[in-house]
């Protein structure tokens, strides 16, 4: 009958939300798990797809920037930006910094890699957060000409804080190069990358709120160039935002 059809379809849905509950808070309780999930199964699947989308406006973010001498990465992933660092012939060093330890080996074989296709530079990968960057090398103040994020500040723990290390960490002159999403300004969009964040972080470890180019531009920075841009992809993770803060 109708009435048991509606009712088994209740059930099926009413089950369905069960689940994805109990999954996420399993997720947000288990941060483990998440970078598993993450590092084996969400980025091996989504990283050429979303580099795809993104090549464009990273080769001229690159481009423009002109990458040269010492360049840190942090959040560099399985190294997907290292193809794009071999074209400038004038970068000295790369410091590839991961925390997922589930990408990390896949970071390592594309320095390999990269340093095999006869890339002008080395890539030192290190296993761990920039904070832990920063606390293991002590002496790397003023130490980089450029560093590196795209697609990361939406997943670090305090933004304000890591922004001020890269602004330590370069050299007066040096160059903050970021690609990020960022909150949508208004619109039914940014109510639902609101309302659906806790659940979106918790499964992914990204948050889909966060205000970045305000505090870029509230940071010690001296200045700071950034544009809005809509690219391909999720609809809950747009617009986005590229931008050089540079450093007096």
């Amino acid at each position: 009958s109708l009435a048991a059809k509606r009712n088994m379809l209740l059930s099926v849905l009413l089950g369905l939300f069960i689940f994805l509950a109990l999954f996420v808070a399993f997720m947000a309780f288990s941060p483990s798990s998440r970078d598993r999930l993450f590092g084996t199964a969400l980025w091996p699947a989504l990283s050429h797809m979303v580099d795809k989308g993104m090549r464009k406006y990273k080769e001229d973010l690159f481009g423009n920037a002109h990458l040269h001498g010492r360049v840190l990465e942090f959040g560099a992933g399985d190294g997907v930006n290292l193809k794009y660092y071999a074209n400038f012939k004038d970068i000295e060093s790369v410091v590839a910094v991961e925390p997922n330890k589930f990408l990390y080996p896949k970071l390592k074989a594309a320095a390999a890699a990269t340093a095999a296709a006869g890339a002008s530079f080395v890539t030192t990968p290190f296993l761990g957060t920039l904070e832990d960057y920063v606390t293991a090398h002590p002496g790397q103040a003023n130490q980089f000409d450029f560093v590196v994020c795209t697609l990361v500040l939406c997943s670090v723990g305090n933004q304000d804080e890591v922004i001020r290390s890269v602004h330590n960490l370069l050299r007066p002159g040096g160059s903050f190069v970021y690609l990020e999403h960022v909150i949508a300004d208004d619109g039914i969009l940014r109510v639902v990358q609101q309302a659906i964040n806790p659940a979106w972080h918790a499964v992914t470890g990204c948050n889909a709120d966060r205000h970045t180019a305000a505090a870029i531009a509230a940071s010690p920075f001296a200045r700071a160039d950034t544009a809005a841009f809509i690219a391909k992809g999720p609809w809950l993770v747009r617009p986005h935002i590229i931008g050089r803060a540079t450093k007096e």
